[in-house]
């Protein structure tokens, strides 16, 4: 598959608002805050045609929802597209996402959590490039450090950015892959489906919410019988928010033990995921370089 990048941004670029899941209702507050961030930063917005819209938890049907990003993507002047926020039925689109229309009109498209469907079927299906980076919900409550980070990303400021930065080494070693991942809940949905990227030597990164260290280790050993960590070539574990304090294995522990067949690199950080300030956005499809030893974590932009 070839991969393809979208143009960076520029001043003045219109960037697209959508709501691939759950519904604004109660968060327009904070979508307002990020929204005259953007402005800010010296972009023009257009809001989809539907956000506003409810069909009981999500944000309009199915129907209204895809009509959003495809108009968004049809839209010559709409050069970037942020999601609004996440929740559970981004999957209700994948399959009816007209992928041909997205080739044809590549554009960045930015979000996370759930939006992990979208970021991967996109990439999967069409070769380009999608970005794990905030949605527009807590775009506003990020550190400054995190909003700049994701500019030099999306405007391509820079062409290669070292994520090295608080590090927890859990397997020694070194490697070169594409990076792939998400929500590890929503990676492990999509196995063995057609929307599910190839893993073969990628680098996998992951995070999750709600979920126990007991969830966790269930997902992982889902990744090890799918057959997963036997074709990537590292792992990048992200922030993960535990509901609970249940008494289990530690984290580094489960994961040595499930990894422990496979001599891949492993580290953890804690600048991406859910409920922190400090969220480092991910250009999917794109190169990275890790290598413990020279506390290297590079991503080509």
């Amino acid at each position: 598959m070839k991969i393809r990048k979208p143009r960076s941004l520029v001043r003045d670029d219109t960037l697209g608002v959508v709501a691939p899941s759950r519904t604004i209702y109660g968060a327009r507050q904070v979508l307002t805050k990020s929204l005259k961030l953007l402005k800010r930063f010296g972009f023009q917005v257009k809001l989809g045609n539907n956000l506003n819209k409810k069909c009981y938890s999500s944000a309009g049907t199915i129907q209204e929802r895809l009509e959003d990003i495809h108009q968004m993507f049809k839209d010559q002047r709409v050069k970037a597209i942020f999601c609004a926020l996440g929740g559970d039925s981004s999957n209700q689109l994948i399959d009816q996402l007209d992928y041909p229309l997205i080739a044809a009109n590549p554009k960045i498209f930015v979000g996370y959590s759930d939006v992990t469907h979208l970021l991967l079927a996109i990439y999967r299906q069409t070769g380009l490039v999608t970005y794990h980076g905030p949605n527009l919900n807590i775009l506003s409550h990020l550190t400054k450090s995190s909003v700049t980070q994701m500019m030099q990303v999306l405007t391509a400021a820079t062409t290669t950015l070292n994520y090295w930065e608080n590090v927890s080494i859990y397997k020694p070693g070194r490697t070169t892959g594409k990076l792939i991942g998400g929500n590890l809940f929503v990676i492990n949905c999509l196995l063995k489906t057609d929307y599910m990227p190839d893993l073969t030597g990628a680098i996998l990164f992951w995070e999750d919410v709600n979920e126990n260290l007991g969830s966790i280790e269930f997902q992982l050993y889902q990744l090890k019988l799918s057959g997963v960590l036997e074709k990537i070539s590292g792992m990048v574990i992200g922030h993960i928010h535990y509901p609970s304090s249940e008494a289990t294995k530690p984290l580094k522990e489960l994961v040595r033990e499930i990894t422990k067949s496979y001599a891949f690199p492993i580290i953890k950080v804690n600048y991406f995921g859910h409920r922190i300030k400090k969220f480092y956005t991910f250009p999917i499809g794109s190169v990275v370089s890790l290598n413990t030893y020279s506390q290297i974590f590079t991503i080509n932009i």
